[in-house]
């Protein structure tokens, strides 16, 4: 060994360098690969329990609620307290246990309704996996917080409103999202004020899961969604509002949904006008005839389409007019559609048109009698 070293001490020093560097390097690599080898070990692990964890409970869930035809209140009240019983012999305090048994009961749940839906969220209080979340849904670090929001909002878990109407201006995005849908979920009418306030992008899949709550609360008192139809809020809730104003068949909305015409953004306005079309308001064909010839063409096929939903017989010479006056083969298409919407009304002006018909505009009447697909 004395050797060794003194025959290293005598090479030149870069060499030197390059062995020193060299046996480093060869020693990180294996201490890495003892690591990684160290860490795939414990992820198998985790993963085998886990496994076996998920069995464990599913076959409790199975046996004592998801399987058991008696629904009684005597049988149901017995299968409860088995299956919490059970439930409460695995060590619940290990977080790997509690973390486990809460994501089966949110995937059983996702998977049922009625009355077995409501016995999961049964279990999950009765052992007490909610105070936990409850107490995370405040915590300064995002991921327990959005973890403990999540599992609260899919066991259909009511929170204080207190609690969550501060979240609605937490600087993190995601979890202004959530107390949104936190509120639509349990809290009465006054808490969509919030839609005054809302500054960040209000997403396509949060409006359709705000939609999707308030269409499963049976005892929602819905508020005039009119009041909130105004260009100067964020876009993303004017859409929103819209949406429900036609959901809910709050024709009040028709006026604010008219003058939106004159003030909102060509989106917007496309929403304004597809709503229009779906409420067949009558007062609303002048401001749609008017708006047309300003628009561009998406705006104009929605105008088009809104009169054809109307169908009141008023505007049979102003489609036909925009019919032989149109370029865009889509244009005439729409407009020669809504002229078939408007029915017996527009018959002898269909068959004129019929007798009079050339090359493509021949074509397209034939399409629009008998169409493919109806726009």
């Amino acid at each position: 060994m004395h050797s060794l070293v003194e025959f290293y001490l005598a090479l030149p020093i870069v060499i030197r360098l390059v062995l020193a560097f060299s046996v480093l390097f060869v020693a990180l690599a294996i201490f890495l690969f003892i690591r990684m080898m160290a860490w795939k070990s414990r992820t198998l692990k985790k993963e085998q329990r886990e496994a076996l964890l998920s069995q464990q409970i599913d076959q409790v869930l199975t046996e004592q609620i998801i399987a058991r035809t008696d629904w009684s209140q005597h049988n149901a009240d017995v299968g409860l307290l088995s299956c919490v019983q059970q439930l409460r012999s695995l060590p619940l305090r290990q977080p790997l246990v509690r973390d486990v048994l809460a994501k089966r009961l949110i995937h059983n749940k996702h998977n049922f309704s009625g009355e077995i839906n409501e016995m999961l969220t049964r279990v999950y209080l009765m052992l007490g996996l909610h105070k936990e979340s409850l107490a995370d849904v405040v915590s300064k670090h995002r991921k327990v917080r959005l973890a403990a929001m999540h599992e609260l909002y899919m066991m259909d878990i009511k929170v204080d409103e207190s609690i969550v109407q501060p979240l609605l201006f937490h600087k993190d995005e995601l979890t202004r999202k959530y107390a949104r849908c936190f509120l639509i979920k349990h809290a009465p009418s006054a808490s969509f004020e919030f839609l005054d306030q809302v500054k960040d992008q209000f997403l396509p899949w949060e409006q359709y899961e705000l939609h999707a709550i308030m269409a499963r609360r049976d005892c929602l008192d819905v508020p005039l969604f009119a009041q909130w139809i105004r260009s100067d809020l964020n876009p993303g809730v004017v859409s929103f509002s819209i949406k429900m104003a036609v959901h809910f068949k709050q024709h009040d909305a028709i006026p604010v949904l008219i003058r939106l015409l004159e003030e909102g953004s060509q989106e917007l306005r496309k929403e304004a006008i597809v709503a229009l079309g779906r409420f067949k308001s009558l007062e609303a064909e002048e401001a749609l005839v008017l708006r047309y010839a300003s628009e561009s063409i998406p705006v104009k096929l929605e105008i088009l389409k809104a009169l054809g939903r109307i169908a009141s017989g008023r505007c049979i010479h102003f489609l036909a007019n925009v019919f032989y006056g149109a370029t865009s083969v889509d244009i005439k298409k729409s407009a020669m559609r809504s002229l078939v919407e408007q029915g017996r009304q527009a018959a002898s002006v269909i068959e004129d048109m019929i007798a009079e018909a050339k090359g493509i505009d021949k074509l397209v009447i034939q399409q629009s009698i008998h169409p493919i697909s109806k726009h």
